[in-house]
């Protein structure tokens, strides 16, 4: 009977590890998902920093090129 009670607790034992070695894998594979998730959307997130940059840049030559003209004369000197 001692014998039959050892078997059944490491069987037992060995089920709460697989166990707790799967749900351990799991969180590790959640939380990977999660930090690829955000590397992505901060690259994105740099390139449309760098695009508004360009764009904003091309706005403001055009700007001061309309009001300063392109020799540095205030309205073309008029």
């Amino acid at each position: 009977m001692d014998r039959l009670r050892r078997r059944g607790s490491v069987i037992v034992l060995a089920v709460a590890i697989l166990a707790l070695l799967f749900i351990m894998g799991s969180a590790l594979l959640v939380v990977s998902n999660q930090q690829r998730q955000a590397a992505e959307q901060s690259v994105k997130s740099r390139e449309l920093r760098a695009i508004d940059e360009a764009l904003t840049q091309s706005v403001l030559i055009q700007l001061r090129e309309d009001a300063v003209g392109a020799g540095g004369i205030p309205y073309g000197g008029q």
